[in-house]
């Protein structure tokens, strides 16, 4: 078997994610500047495959033959690159600004900015993600797998209650305004 260098390895990555980690396709994820530790458990998610708490028929063909060292890498590679801002609408969604900053009392939804933090910065400590610049149609994504249970390697299931309690607009909503942090 040939050893392939991380730069040869990590190349197939950049078909979706782009080369520094910014997707320009709005389904994908940002990989850029997000917490190296939080990118590993998410690769050996996908990993387990249908086994696992998050299937994606597509990221396991990926990475089911990538050995944790190669994660480590990606994760550590994408992890320093900056990740690129997204292009700031002038109206800010009011609904979505609530949630996230408040929650709704009215459904017991907390607020999203008391795990991801106010401006999206997320925490390393916790394993939390950032969520500062991401896509608005990959976060709402995300929520809709949480909310039916496609997607379940969420801590104490902590976004699946949250997601279920949420309508589609209020999803849509807190992605939109998120996505303008």
């Amino acid at each position: 078997s040939v050893d392939l260098s991380i730069k040869d390895k990590i190349f197939v990555c950049f078909t979706c994610h782009g080369e520094a980690g910014n997707s320009v396709v709005a389904i994908w994820p940002k990989l850029a500047g997000q917490f190296s530790k939080y990118l590993i458990k998410q690769l050996e998610e996908f990993k387990l495959g249908e086994k696992g708490l998050r299937f994606e028929p597509i990221m396991y063909g990926v990475v089911k033959g990538f050995s944790t060292q190669d994660f480590i890498d990606f994760s550590d590679y994408f992890s320093s690159q900056k990740i690129s801002e997204n292009a700031k609408s002038l109206d800010v969604n009011k609904t979505g600004k609530k949630i996230y900053l408040s929650g709704n009392l009215n459904k017991n939804i907390i607020s999203c900015s008391s795990c991801h933090g106010v401006l999206g910065e997320g925490s390393e400590f916790a394993n939390i993600p950032k969520l500062r610049n991401q896509h608005s149609n990959y976060i709402s994504l995300q929520l809709q797998k949480y909310k039916t249970g496609v997607r379940n390697n969420d801590y104490s299931n902590i976004m699946k209650d949250i997601s279920q309690k949420m309508s589609d607009e209020e999803i849509f909503a807190v992605s939109d305004y998120i996505s303008n942090l």
